[in-house]
């Protein structure tokens, strides 16, 4: 449809945005048109990591495992290496939105987001609890994050990590 080929037409896009497109294109299934591909978009966005933030990766994870994909493992271990720790809690740092091109600090979009890519890896591997831990720390109204998409992405990734738990 209409956001494929804007995809295909827009080949400056920011990775991380490359990465979220393809991500739903692979999501919803989109068929080839207009002389898009799935294939060749994720060929693209997997050229583009190494310009990527945590946020970018963690789609590209998401969108590579769909596809069982085994280049996911190397995304994988990206991200848990670039993750930083303190204590016993755990978070990604991300001083921009690369979806909206704009400033401002998205760490924890970036958290919630690689929380919920690596959980459908392996739930039990303990950098999770502890980004779980500051996704809840980093509430700053008790029960809310700073505005509407940091609580639907931090929630996403908690209920992932949840769920994968096995926890209710």
């Amino acid at each position: 449809g209409a956001l494929a080929t804007q995809l295909h037409d827009y080949p400056r896009m920011v990775p991380d945005l490359k990465a979220y497109v393809v991500y739903v294109l692979a999501r919803a299934q989109a068929a080839p048109s207009d002389g898009f591909s799935i294939e060749a978009a994720l060929e693209d966005v997997w050229s583009a990591r190494d310009q990527m933030t945590a946020s970018g990766q963690a789609f590209l994870l998401m969108t590579l495992d769909s596809k069982k994909d085994g280049r996911g493992d190397e995304i994988a271990r990206r991200l848990i290496a670039s993750s930083q720790t303190r204590g016993d809690l755990s978070w990604w740092t991300v001083d921009t939105d690369p979806l909206l091109d704009d400033l401002g600090d998205t760490s924890v979009e970036a958290s919630a987001l690689a929380l919920k890519a690596l959980v459908a890896r392996d739930p039990t591997n303990p950098l999770l609890e502890r980004v779980a831990r500051w996704l809840v720390a980093n509430r700053t109204a008790g029960a809310y994050w700073v505005n509407t998409k940091q609580t639907a992405l931090s929630l996403e990734g908690l209920l992932a990590y949840m769920t994968a738990r096995g926890e209710r």
